[in-house]
């Protein structure tokens, strides 16, 4: 009976979940063109070709994949003028990176009107997370990162889409969450009957992002009891988002929910490390903002 009824209360969750992101659809909100390019990046049978003819449609897109192919990360001693050349030099995910990024700054630097959330503070400290995800990818896994990034800079999206299609009930679930003790997952079940994680992963699958990236999005709350999970992508959102926050990059400045269980017990075991870190993050995140062009509060 009990499994039953958690069965029933994930389906409720969901059914919610697709009830908002169908609301956030109608709106219409999403740029196509990026949209269009992510899926044809996920079609392993796509060509270069394929996808500079679709980033074509955007000018204002060309113009920074570009300058991104032109920069001197790249170490090109003359402007990059070609997307199919730019494509294949910044690479696939790298690119697909950049198209998410120039997608979401629309919808997060359009600051909402309520006072109990704000977007941009969302946006940095979602850049942040991705920031430090990829750090900690490549420092303890050996990776590029470019997965970690991603994950990190999705890891709260669903939260945009409450607020933008249930603009009132997420004020509500915000201002309950500050003024109380409550995790923001419980907060979010009372008013919503869902919560950002299952929104979240829902828009990883209409993008086609990796299964990874939205396993993240879906257990970046999820306490880790085995030692192995450490090197998941879940947990690496999870100490990603506590170095974020601790380095000032919160989205809820009143709150800061700490980490539990076997990743409490890794931060505490290589404290100096990820003091470390943390520090590096600042300098880290006036580079990734500078490649990216990213907008800042």
């Amino acid at each position: 009976m009990v499994v039953m009824d958690r069965l029933k209360s994930q389906a409720h969750i969901i059914a919610n979940a697709e009830a908002l992101m169908s609301q956030f659809d109608a709106l219409n909100t999403l740029r196509q063109i990026p949209m269009r390019a992510c899926h044809l990046i996920a079609k392993e049978d796509s060509t270069g070709r394929e996808i500079a003819e679709v980033l074509r449609l955007d000018p204002l897109l060309v113009a920074r994949l570009l300058r991104m192919a032109s920069s001197a990360y790249y170490g090109m001693r003359c402007r990059v003028e070609s997307i199919a050349k730019a494509v294949a030099l910044i690479g696939l995910k790298n690119l697909r990176n950049l198209l998410v990024i120039d997608t979401m700054q629309d919808c997060f630097l359009r600051d909402s009107a309520g006072v109990t959330f704000c977007h941009r503070r969302l946006w940095m400290h979602s850049m942040a997370v991705g920031v430090c995800a990829q750090m900690l990818s490549r420092r303890l896994l050996g990776t590029t990162g470019e997965d970690a990034f991603l994950a990190g800079i999705l890891h709260d999206i669903g939260m945009l889409v409450e607020n933008q299609v249930q603009t009132t009930a997420f004020q509500t679930v915000m201002q309950r969450y500050r003024d109380g003790d409550q995790p923001i997952l419980e907060e979010e079940h009372a008013v919503l009957g869902t919560d950002h994680r299952f929104v979240g992963g829902l828009l990883a699958t209409r993008w086609k992002f990796p299964d990874d990236v939205k396993t993240a999005i879906l257990e970046h709350h999820t306490i880790c009891t085995h030692k192995a999970e450490l090197t998941r992508l879940p947990a690496i959102i999870q100490v990603a988002h506590y170095l974020a926050d601790i380095s000032g990059y919160r989205e809820i400045p009143e709150r800061v929910e700490n980490p539990e269980g076997i990743i409490a017990d890794h931060l505490h075991q290589h404290a100096a490390e990820y003091r470390m870190m943390a520090r590096d993050l600042t300098e880290a995140m006036k580079k990734a903002s500078s490649f990216y062009e990213v907008g800042t509060v």
